[in-house]
């Protein structure tokens, strides 16, 4: 199990460009946690420990009324989430035809997004961020093979 932990701090910038005094910086701690069996085992805790961070000082930010609509915000996420896996699946498929293979990074990306933990806020938009990797770099291949069909075959794995 690999480890890692962040903290963010947040400055509270006022209009006009005056000076931050001490009292207008917020730090969050937290900490992630990923198998040490994954291929960027410690990015990805690094991620997991900033994505929890990033929530809990935006929900401060936000007050009691962006936490009573964090349900509603979810269940929205949830449509986006299957409209882009079917999106990468297809730029994926695309990129196939065309060039033989499917892009690497394409691969990771989307094996990032189908192994998230979809329970939370914070893996959904993480496998909502993947999804779109994947599909910017299987649609990069096909680009490529468009332009110059040998450099996007032999740059494609």
């Amino acid at each position: 199990m690999t480890r890692a932990s962040v903290a963010l701090a947040v400055a509270a910038t006022l209009i006009g460009g005056t000076m931050l005094a001490a009292a207008d910086v917020v730090t969050y701690a937290a900490s992630g946690s990923a198998a040490s069996a994954d291929a960027d085992a410690r990015t990805r805790a690094l991620d997991t420990a900033f994505a929890s961070a990033v929530t809990e000082a935006v929900a401060d930010l936000a007050g009691k009324a962006a936490r009573a609509k964090a349900a509603e915000v979810d269940r929205e996420i949830t449509p986006l989430l299957i409209h882009a896996e079917r999106r990468a699946r297809e730029h994926a498929r695309v990129a196939q035809v065309l060039t033989g293979a499917i892009p690497i990074a394409a691969r990771r990306a989307y094996a990032r997004a189908r192994t998230s933990d979809v329970t939370t806020l914070e893996g959904k938009l993480d496998a909502l961020s993947s999804y779109g990797r994947s599909s910017e770099a299987s649609r990069l291949v096909v680009m490529l093979a468009r332009i110059a069909p040998s450099a996007a075959t032999s740059s494609g794995d």
